[in-house]
């Protein structure tokens, strides 16, 4: 991996590159095959990075969608039973209901069978 400043002129040296100016600090020779190198490996490794950092930024966006729809889910089913809890309730206290008014006219039958 290439880094910032890295060197650029000829011989290999280890004179660092200016990129506002394109030549070396050492000298003042143009080095546009080096600077050329450079750029091309930052430019590359910089729209690799910002690829990557997309990707990621989908991801996240992607595990966040899901993790709202997953939130939802929850909700709806918390929903749900809660209204079967309050409908099972109903359905127990109707047939509680039942069950007395059931004895009554049983008890109410027997009474007049006696009489």
């Amino acid at each position: 991996m290439i880094s910032a400043g890295v060197l650029c002129c000829q011989g290999g040296s280890d004179r660092r590159f200016l990129p506002h100016r394109r030549y070396c600090r050492a000298r003042t020779i143009p080095c546009a095959n080096a600077s050329t190198v450079l750029f091309i490996s930052r430019e590359s490794e910089i729209s690799t990075l910002r690829f990557e950092a997309a990707q990621e930024k989908i991801q996240k966006s992607e595990l966040e969608f899901i993790i709202k729809s997953l939130k939802v889910d929850i909700e709806e089913d918390r929903s749900r039973a809660e209204k079967s809890e309050a409908y099972t309730q109903q359905l127990e206290e109707q047939v509680e209901s039942y069950k007395t008014e059931l004895e009554e006219v049983n008890g109410y039958c027997e009474q007049q069978a006696q009489n």
